[in-house]
Formats: C-alpha cells, sequence, structure tokens
C-alpha cells in the first residue's frame, strides 16, 4: 500500500541544546558573543558551578536561582 509523504505530520522543530525542564541547560552567549554550554541538571552541580566557575558561593541561596520545586 502506498501512503504519500503528505499523510504524515511534520517532522518537529529542533530545540537546539535547550532542555523543556532542566535550567541552566543549553548553548548562552558570553560577553564577547560566544558561545557557552552549560548542562547543570542539579543542585549539586549548580552550587559547585557557582562555587567553583562563579566564585559565587552565595548565589544557590539566593531567592532569584530559588529551585522550581521549592517556589
Amino acid at each position: 500500500m502506498f501512503v504519500p509523504p503528505h499523510a504524515f505530520p511534520p517532522d518537529p522543530a529542533r530545540t537546539g541544546t535547550s532542555h523543556a525542564a532542566i535550567v541552566p541547560y543549553g548553548t548562552f552567549a558570553a560577553g564577547d558573543g560566544t558561545g557557552i554550554v552549560l548542562s547543570l541538571q542539579n543542585e549539586r552541580e549548580w552550587a559547585s558551578f557557582c562555587r567553583t566557575v562563579l566564585a559565587r558561593a552565595d548565589l544557590p541561596a539566593d531567592e532569584h536561582s530559588t529551585a522550581a520545586a521549592d517556589v
């Protein structure tokens, strides 16, 4: 049986490196315009990133970076 190609729904749009439920996760623009890929998947990784990369150990406790589950 022949099924014409238009009988199928279109392919879903690509989402790139972003993730629907994890933030920050994906490619972000750095200050000089280059891209940097972050894939921080849990609170432990976020705290480690803040402490070692950003030198901001206080950031995970900031109300603006509270986990969505805590809101």
